[in-house]
């Protein structure tokens, strides 16, 4: 059957909170929250499907640390973009 274009919007949020870096709990990182958004628009090129995704990741560029086994922390990553094309030929 023919491929209608189509529209579809995701979202996601992650929350972190607050956690200890070391065993005594004597320091700790701070809890935080990110929000991811997406598009994805389906169509046809010719006569083959493509798929269009529009991903952005940690929206708002929320800045914090993630606290790891054994005491090592890192930073959230920063807010960063994707775009991608798959086609079926």
């Amino acid at each position: 059957g023919a491929l209608e274009h189509e529209l579809h919007h995701q979202s996601s949020s992650r929350n972190v909170g607050a956690r200890p870096v070391n065993a005594a709990n004597t320091l700790s990182v701070g809890d935080y929250a990110t929000l991811d958004l997406g598009v994805r628009y389906r169509f046809r090129i010719g006569s083959a499907p493509a798929t269009l995704r529009l991903r952005l990741l940690n929206a708002t560029n929320t800045f914090a640390w993630k606290a790891y086994a054994g005491g090592a922390i890192q930073p959230v990553e920063p807010r960063r973009a994707s775009i991608t094309l798959a086609a079926d030929f």
